[in-house]
């Protein structure tokens, strides 16, 4: 790992069994953590040495002005910021979307977030020549964006779309190297075979409600190039695996 990937900085009074419960994930991940109370020494800290992530209690005094001057910040912008909450849910994850944060997860479980660091820490760093474009069509404008987020930052090119015409059109531009598309757009098989007969030749990566992801596997069975994951995943879940098959 580089210096910025060797740590972690975390944001708010994080004491006790939260503390505890981020020195094991730190540990389990294999880097060091950093924690603060104060935003000022948090973004003196990440602008200069990075992180491999900042984690933020969204309780904390200053938590949100943190993230916005944080993504207002050029060399900061593709920091990865995951947001910390007692009780993540729709508004929650709508609010730390909002401050410019890349995800969300519950304060003090030691398993979600080790998950996300490890993709984090596992994911190769930004090929500056650009990877080509990839094409999110996810089904909720939060997933779209989150999504597109980490694949601009990885070096793609996104377009978005958000029905079945705007995902063929760019699918079947040559310069289209990935395709990520939600399930509720339709029949999946019959996008990517129509696509597919037009002469266009992505990696597809499908997204579905995890209850369906054997289902949705076994009706693509054949097709090359593709693979279903769980919309229940994290956005680095899908970079993880579009490396595994651009790169394949």
């Amino acid at each position: 790992m580089s210096g910025s990937n060797r740590r972690v900085i975390a944001l708010g009074n994080l004491a006790g069994e939260l503390k505890t419960s981020l020195e094991a994930a730190a540990r389990a991940v294999g880097v060091e953590l950093l924690l603060t109370r104060e935003p000022a020494r948090a973004f003196v800290e990440l602008e200069r040495d990075g992180a491999l992530a900042v984690l933020v209690d969204m309780a904390t005094l200053g938590a949100e002005q943190f993230c916005k001057r944080a993504r207002g910040t050029e060399r900061l912008r593709s920091g990865p910021v995951i947001g910390m909450s007692r009780h993540p849910n729709e508004l929650g994850f709508a609010r730390v979307f909002a401050w410019g944060a890349d995800d969300l997860v519950p304060l003090g479980a030691r398993v979600p977030l080790e998950r996300r660091l490890e993709v984090l820490r596992d994911t190769p760093p930004p090929d500056t020549t650009g990877f080509g474009q990839a094409v999110v069509a996810e089904a909720t404008t939060q997933r779209r964006a989150l999504v597109g987020r980490v694949l601009a930052q990885a070096g793609y090119d996104v377009k978005f779309a958000v029905d079945r015409g705007a995902v063929e059109l760019y699918a079947s531009q040559s310069e289209t190297r990935l395709v990520v598309i939600s399930a509720a757009l339709g029949d999946p098989r019959r996008i990517i075979e129509a696509a597919a007969k037009a002469g266009a030749l992505p990696t597809w990566i499908v997204t579905v409600e995890a209850r369906s992801t054997q289902r949705l596997a076994a009706s693509l069975a054949g097709l090359d190039r593709v693979a279903v994951t769980s919309t229940a995943g994290s956005p680095e879940d899908v970079l993880f695996l579009a490396n595994a098959l651009v790169f394949s």
